[in-house]
């Protein structure tokens, strides 16, 4: 309703000059956004019809429909996707977070140490991978810590956003606005830092604000996601303390291990000795075998830990293909083979390709050594093993259900170093030369990106996966409509209309005026 009383006060008053090219393209920008907002269909299908829409009026010619798709900005967003997709997967990002965030007890410290790394790291890769990588993290650590999750999310999501406007490719639109610019003027080139001068201080303004207010704005959810999970079911998990675990030598409450919501430490096993119910002050030491129990999805919680690994991680890694890891459910049917027999003798892993995490039993857990567990009808099991395990067993008499885990592939830690430093040393090479314009960004991010599949660092599918076909339409329609609006003179037209109001405040009036 409103876009149509706009359109007809501006015509009877203002856009007089409009020919019938330019009421149609701006009757398609009124129809796309009344779309948009009611959210009537997807925004790549609304867009696409407002391309076509022109395309069959004749605003615009079939290869002004199809420029957009061309377009040097449009086609380095898609391969910045992949070399996203190749950080994302490496777990640099996440390597080097869990030592930034730490255990803080303030919840400003805590956005602190979230939101700068983040805002940093989104100025130089795409802000979408960031915060997908980014919701489990803070998840986790939000159980971790006691803060709410709530105070952590949306702002992590601002951060992404102030961040990606200080440099070129911290987001898609700044890429877009330096494409167009290039094009229409071929002796101006945008630098790398250049959108910094405002970006800058729209970040240091915009965290100022998050860190004031967000605690007074935000509702505070005090039921987690993990609440309304809807398979209830208790597993346990063993975990051994490794090594180069950050929590040995501490005591359990201070390992943030004592308050992970609707997961329990029930037992420790150190060597010989057996301790049950272990207190909040025991000191955990090297070696240890920490047994816990809770519902599948708060799981993730205590394989996240850094330092903790499965108590029986031999087996699983003798699964193979490890890059395609699952996480399973599995019923044992009542006339499996393997009814009657322990894990152990069952041969499993060797039988299936798959490793028992843990044995959920007529509604409770199992809680003895996986291997001396006697299988019986109806135990539902845990499992890791590969993507062929679903597609052999679905059939399979011997196990009456067969379903995946989303959320979480494997157990095993996802910390190699060299693998981590053979995917940032490009990326970290791609914005340097990039910067010192030694290339474009273009041929820089082609390069780090077919390196990654080369190596691979990415397979082709993942990679293919990774570019986010609907927004990248949603982009190249936007070019077919802004030239339907430029070649039937209506975006000249309203510009014109609009613009004299605001040109008394200078060049800021003129900014102010386009953003309204």
């Amino acid at each position: 309703v409103i876009a149509i009383l706009v359109l007809i006060i501006g015509g009877v008053t203002l856009w007089q000059e409009l020919t019938w090219k330019g009421w149609i393209s701006v009757g398609t920008v009124a129809l796309v956004l009344v779309l948009l907002i009611n959210d009537t269909y997807e925004p790549h299908f609304t867009m696409t019809l407002g391309m076509v829409i022109l395309l069959i009026t004749t605003v615009i010619d079939v290869s002004e429909a199809l420029e957009g798709f061309s377009n040097s900005g449009v086609v380095t967003i898609a391969i910045l996707f992949v070399v996203a997709k190749g950080i994302e997967l490496s777990g640099v990002l996440k390597y080097v977070l869990r030592y930034v965030l730490k255990r803080p007890k303030i919840m400003l410290v805590a956005q602190a140490r979230l939101l700068l790394p983040v805002a940093i790291l989104s100025a130089f890769t795409n802000n979408t991978p960031i915060v997908a990588m980014m919701v489990p993290l803070v998840q986790s650590w939000s159980r971790q810590t006691q803060f709410k999750a709530s105070h952590l999310l949306m702002p992590l999501s601002f951060a992404t956003i102030l961040g990606g406007t200080c440099t070129l490719i911290g987001t898609s639109t700044n890429l877009i606005i330096a494409a167009l610019i290039e094009e229409e003027y071929p002796d101006i080139s945008i630098g790398f830092f250049e959108v910094a001068y405002v970006g800058l201080p729209v970040l240091i303004v915009g965290m100022v604000y998050i860190f004031a207010c967000s605690r007074c704005l935000l509702p505070i959810r005090s039921v987690g996601a993990e609440s309304f999970t809807s398979d209830p079911r208790e597993f346990s998990a063993a975990v051994r303390v490794s090594p180069k675990c950050p929590v040995k030598g501490k005591s359990i409450e201070a390992a943030g291990l004592r308050h992970l919501p609707n997961v329990y430490l029930f037992e420790i096993q150190r060597g010989e000795e057996i301790i049950s119910a272990p207190a909040p002050t025991t000191i955990l030491a090297e070696g240890d075998v920490l047994y816990f129990s809770g519902v599948i999805n708060s799981m993730r919680a205590v394989y996240e830990v850094d330092g903790l690994v499965p108590a029986d991680d031999d087996q699983v890694r003798k699964i193979t293909n490890l890059k395609d890891h699952i996480l399973c459910e599995a019923v044992v049917a009542a006339h499996s083979p393997i009814v009657g027999m322990t894990v152990k003798q069952s041969h499993f892993r060797t039988k299936y390709n798959a490793a028992i995490i843990s044995v959920h039993r007529a509604g409770s857990r199992v809680e003895r050594k996986i291997g001396d567990i006697c299988l019986q009808p109806g135990d539902t099991l845990l499992i890791e093993t590969t993507t062929n395990f679903i597609e052999y067993n679905q059939n399979n008499s011997h196990f009456s259900l067969v379903s995946r885990v989303e959320g979480l592939d494997t157990v095993l830690p996802k910390q190699d170093v060299l693998n981590m430093l053979f995917v940032a040393i490009p990326a970290i090479i791609m914005v340097v030369v990039s910067i010192i314009n030694l290339t474009s960004l273009l041929a820089a991010a082609f390069v780090v990106a077919c390196f990654y599949i080369v190596t691979l660092r990415l397979t082709m599918a993942q990679a293919l996966s990774s570019i986010k076909g609907d927004l990248l339409i949603i982009i190249a329609a936007g070019f077919a409509i802004g030239t339907g609006l430029d070649n039937s003179g209506a975006s000249a037209i309203v510009a014109n209309s609009v613009l004299p109001a605001f040109q008394l405040l200078g060049n800021f009036g003129v900014l102010l005026g386009l953003f309204v």
